[in-house]
């Protein structure tokens, strides 16, 4: 992604179903939702997001880093002690496609979007509707109790989004340098030419 890039979606578990949804999987103190992704090199993420229905309150998303692409968190614990970055927020009523900002810049490795409630400020409840349609790759884990986190082999169809910016390589800045001033350099010698 060249320099001053828009953001562009960097993880999506589900590609959208239809909105406007009633029903789903809870996001809640009780029962956390995550979805892993792996990242080859270093993003600026920008916001976060999925497929939610909010029936009041605020919830939380969080980036949690991971041991390994299909590690799963022991307990809610061990997922807020991963936190890399975190944010409230309240999803819409009936379902919708939502972003909120979160600004945080991950080098290459492992992560998870989790959503859930009861924790780091969030108070409310929300669903995540299973109508969207699951991407190669797509990887789910659930925390359905404080002292138990499992692998969501069962879970489907759920929606979660981080979007951001590739990190520009520090080494190509130099080559970017150089051509622009090439560029600028050519463009003075035609003016003196001429």
């Amino acid at each position: 992604m060249p320099l001053g890039a828009k953001a562009a979606i960097i993880h999506e578990s589900a590609s959208p179903g239809p909105t406007g949804q009633t029903s789903g999987f809870p996001a809640e103190a009780t029962q956390w939702l995550g979805s892993r992704f792996s990242l080859s090199e270093a993003f600026n993420v920008t916001q976060i997001g999925g497929h939610l229905f909010g029936t009041g309150g605020t919830i939380f998303g969080a980036i949690i880093a991971l041991a390994s692409p299909g590690a799963t968190p022991a307990k809610q614990a061990d997922v807020l002690s991963s936190v890399i970055a975190s944010t409230t927020f309240s999803p819409p009523t009936p379902s919708a496609d939502v972003r909120t900002p979160l600004s945080v810049t991950l080098p290459a490795g492992d992560y998870a979007l989790v959503f859930g409630s009861g924790a780091l400020t969030a108070s409310g409840f929300a669903l995540m509707p299973d109508n969207n349609t699951d991407l190669p790759g797509a990887s789910y884990f659930i925390c359905d109790a404080p002292d138990r986190c499992a692998n969501g082999g069962f879970l489907s169809n759920l929606r979660f989004v981080v979007e951001g910016t590739v990190v520009p390589l520090p080494a190509a800045l130099p080559l970017l340098a150089t051509a622009l001033a090439a560029l600028g350099l050519l463009g003075w010698r035609r003016r003196q030419a001429a």
